[in-house]
C-alpha cells in the first residue's frame, strides 16, 4: 500500500481503523521520507535560483552606475572604514552589497563631499 493510497482511503473514510504490518509501515515511512527530501531539494533549488537572480540583478544595476569600493571612499573622504559603517547605519551614506563586496554609488559620495563643504 502506498502513502497516497492510504491518504486517499483515510480522506474518504476518516473514521476507519488501519492496521499495518511493520514492513508496510517502514515502506510508508520510506516513501514519505523520499517525498519530503524531494520537496526540500526542490525548495532549496528555488531559493538558490532566486538568490542568484537577485545577486545578478544587483551586479547588473551596479555595473551601469559608477561605484566606488569602501576603501576608495574612506580614502577620498579621509575617514575610517568604521565611519562608513556608522554612516550607513545612520542613513548618511548607503552602502550596497553584491556577493560579499561593498560598494558606494559615486553620486552619493559626491553629495557627501558637497555637504561637507557647506559646513
Amino acid at each position: 500500500m502506498s502513502f497516497e493510497n492510504l491518504q486517499q482511503q483515510v480522506a474518504e473514510n476518516p473514521n476507519m481503523q488501519v492496521t499495518l504490518l511493520g514492513s508496510d509501515l517502514l515502506g510508508l515511512l520510506c516513501e514519505l521520507r523520499t517525498g519530503l527530501v524531494s520537496e526540500l531539494r526542490e525548495a532549496m533549488n528555488e531559493a538558490v535560483m532566486s538568490a542568484r537572480q537577485e545577486m545578478l540583478s544587483g551586479v547588473h544595476a551596479l555595473h551601469h552606475e559608477k561605484t566606488m569600493s569602501a576603501k576608495e571612499v574612506a580614502s577620498l573622504l579621509g575617514v575610517d572604514l568604521s565611519t562608513l559603517h556608522r554612516w550607513n547605519k545612520q542613513g548618511i551614506l548607503t552602502r550596497h552589497r553584491v556577493g560579499g563586496k561593498v560598494f558606494y554609488r559615486t553620486e552619493d559620495v559626491e553629495q557627501i563631499i558637497k555637504s561637507r563643504k557647506t559646513i
